[in-house]
């Protein structure tokens, strides 16, 4: 098969596997609001407001309500500098770690039995494939 072909093929099959295994989450979120979670959750350090603005390529007034709303619904902490108070740094609170899993990872207890259709041998080349791509 053609890179170009499994590049094409590789998305509607993924896309497919996460459907079939991702969690029933709770919370309905949007896109924007999944992709600011997990932004602020993957980061090295606390990021500052800013940062998401440019992470999320929208003015500070949407960033900013975004934020307000993930406050509101307990998924995200602010706090100010204490270097400049200007600037608001933000966290994911438990909750806010809790959705973002689910909003974004697979459930091991609805990928498990699609993983056992495969034999050892297959399952090992899956996850050493998986990885030597990433």
């Amino acid at each position: 098969m053609k890179v170009a072909d499994m590049a094409g093929k590789l998305p509607l099959l993924w896309l497919q596997l996460y459907n079939r295994a991702r969690y029933a989450y709770a919370e309905d979120l949007s896109h924007q609001a999944v992709r600011a979670l997990y932004f602020i959750g993957s980061s090295a350090s606390p990021p500052r407001v800013d940062d998401l603005r440019r992470h999320l390529d929208r003015s500070m007034a949407n960033t900013s309500d975004i934020v307000r709303r993930l406050v509101a619904r307990g998924l995200l902490s602010k706090y100010r500098s204490d270097e400049d108070e200007r600037v608001v740094h933000l966290e994911l609170t438990d909750e806010g770690r809790s959705q973002l899993a689910q909003h974004t990872l697979m459930d091991p207890a609805l990928l498990g039995p699609m993983l056992e259709r495969l034999s050892a041998s297959e399952r090992a080349t899956f996850m050493a494939l998986l990885e030597k791509m990433l």
